[in-house]
């Protein structure tokens, strides 16, 4: 009769072998707890700092920190902690943001201003540089000041590429694949009947790493990630009619 599992040599245990066990779990849960502290720590900060700016660049640094907040935490509840950082937390519950304003400049001549990415940095608070790599694809690096005794980068940066476009009317964005931030918008430049006037329309679409721990950490800190974006375009309005597009 061929051996089962059931047999008694199958369930032979020491004393020995359990002291061991237990010792390597110990030791498992006390390196997996310092490994996950810096991005539990840091990425609370990095949130928290994010949500409390007027800044669709704080907004993204936001999304980091609580991404990092999620993986520590994930890393935590999880049987190992290998691979962590390799991957992007995917959410199907994105955030969707969307506002308007109207600007007295023909579209023509905002499109073509808002085209030539390395002009955003002129309204976009906090984004030091933008980087053209190539026509469609450019690399975005947002300063990050320095709070004492705590330690981080004093930059974050992501790429993002240009996935649609009509000349004078529409420009569609993601953030690459690699990127820490799953990212997309589009702003569009809609003629009015005032042919010096224009409603420029920006919609951004994001997934915190994380998902609903992204999106809950905003809802408890109270802010209104709309306000980030109405600040921006106030901004865009104020210098494209000042003439200082040039």
């Amino acid at each position: 009769m061929p051996e089962t599992i059931t047999e008694k040599g199958h369930y032979t245990t020491h004393k020995t072998d359990l002291r061991e066990v237990k010792q390597d779990r110990e030791s498992i849960s006390s390196s997996r707890s310092k490994s996950c502290l810096p991005n539990i720590v840091g990425g609370g900060l990095l949130a928290l700092f994010g949500l409390t700016r007027p800044s669709v660049g704080r907004l993204v640094l936001a999304g980091i920190g609580t991404g990092l907040l999620y993986h520590g935490l994930q890393a935590l509840r999880s049987p190992s902690t290998s691979g962590l950082g390799r991957r992007k937390i995917k959410s199907s519950r994105a955030v969707k943001i969307e506002d308007s304003i109207i600007v007295y400049r023909r579209h023509e001549e905002l499109f073509r201003f808002w085209r030539q990415l390395d002009n955003l940095p002129r309204f976009m608070d906090d984004i030091e540089h933008i980087e053209i790599l190539s026509p469609t694809r450019s690399r975005w690096i947002m300063a990050v000041p320095i709070m004492e005794n705590v330690p981080g980068p004093s930059r974050v940066e992501w790429e993002a590429e240009i996935i649609n476009e009509k000349e004078h009317e529409s420009i569609g964005w993601r953030t690459m694949d690699h990127s820490d931030v799953d990212h997309a918008g589009s702003v569009r430049f809609k003629p009015l009947d005032d042919e010096n006037a224009t409603e420029v329309r920006v919609t951004l679409q994001y997934r915190p790493v994380g998902g609903l721990i992204g999106a809950g950490v905003l809802k408890m800190l109270g802010e209104d990630p709309q306000r980030k974006i109405q600040h921006h375009l106030r901004k865009f309005k104020e210098l494209m009619e000042a003439g200082h597009a040039g």
